[in-house]
């Protein structure tokens, strides 16, 4: 070898050269060519097609399993964060209500779409008082008491 840097751009025109050549080269020659080293090119394509879909399935599990892990985190946070409530959504409703009247600051963290309450589903409800107490709205408050039946 000679002490002679090797130029990146030269490698790179040899490779695209090489795979210009390769499209112009027909199936059948390419076939034929498999045929002379002894290979049967049906089975390599069958090889090659199953490898190719083993590994597109391998890449769509994984961002599968991450989509899982993800949502199951977020679904136990959910139930952990249910169980901190200690009270109904109703009396939280309530409660929420005359706490962000009296408190303007509070307010404006709320976004105008949850400003109506009474519209929201409980576990939309649920995860606005989830994320109330993790900016810290109603780190003083204890949970409004449990009536009794």
């Amino acid at each position: 070898m000679s002490d002679k840097p090797r130029d990146p751009r030269e490698d790179l025109k040899r490779i695209l050269s090489a795979l210009a050549e390769s499209y112009e080269t027909s199936g059948a020659e390419i076939a034929d060519a498999l045929r002379a080293q002894g290979r049967d090119p049906d089975k390599l394509a069958d090889k090659l097609r199953a490898r190719s879909l083993a590994t597109a399935k391998e890449f769509l599990q994984i961002r599968l399993r991450k989509a899982r892990e993800e949502y199951e985190g977020r679904a136990s946070a959910f139930e952990r964060g249910k169980s901190l409530l200690g009270a109904t959504l109703a009396e939280w409703r309530t409660r929420l209500a005359a706490i962000l009247s009296g408190n303007p600051e509070a307010r404006a963290l709320v976004t105008v779409q949850f400003r109506d309450y009474s519209t929201l589903s409980d576990t939309d409800f649920a995860s606005l008082i989830l994320q109330l107490k993790d900016l810290g709205v109603l780190d003083d408050l204890s949970p409004p008491p449990r009536e009794s039946k």
